[in-house]
């Protein structure tokens, strides 16, 4: 008579758990001959919620644009993004008229100040995070800045990604 055996034992491994996701935000920016095209994703994440939101800003937004104009897009921190947009768009109205060197200074010296007085807020390493990348539009040219947290450097090539 024939015996039955049990099937040999195969362990199966436990499945390891995938990690925590981290919150990504989508920025390229493609410079071209006499203007900028700005990319970006539209969906944000707060706490549990996903909500469709711009992450690209323009000013001034009525106004002709051949008297020089700002795009900003940017990820990290959204409140503080909206703080320093705020900021860079007062900064230019004081410079005069529309000049790229100009401009560009303006919001560099805007951008240092407001890190250095809203930074101290904060404990060590709890300020908030942001990646901006600027694009200057003025009746001399296109320029492209990218700033990242307290830093800001200038963007010559024809390609500027911000990843956050």
């Amino acid at each position: 008579m024939l015996a039955l055996k049990p099937l040999p034992h195969i362990p199966h491994p436990k499945p390891r758990r995938l990690s925590r996701r981290k919150y990504v935000t989508q920025i390229a920016t493609f410079k071209c001959k006499n203007s900028v095209v700005l990319c970006a994703d539209s969906q944000e994440t707060r706490a549990s919620f996903k909500i469709r939101i711009s992450k690209i800003a323009v000013w001034p937004k009525d106004e002709p644009w051949h008297d020089g104009r700002l795009a900003f897009a940017g990820a990290g921190d959204g409140a503080f993004i909206d703080h320093l947009v705020s900021e860079m768009t007062k900064a230019v109205q004081g410079a005069g008229e529309p000049d790229l060197d100009s401009w560009e200074e303006a919001i560099r010296e805007r951008l240092i100040s407001v890190h250095e007085r809203f930074w101290k807020i904060y404990p060590k390493g709890a300020q908030p995070m942001t990646s901006l990348i600027i694009a200057i539009s003025t009746p001399n040219g296109v320029r492209l800045l990218k700033s990242e947290g307290r830093s800001e450097e200038r963007r010559v090539g024809k390609e500027c990604r911000s990843r956050w």
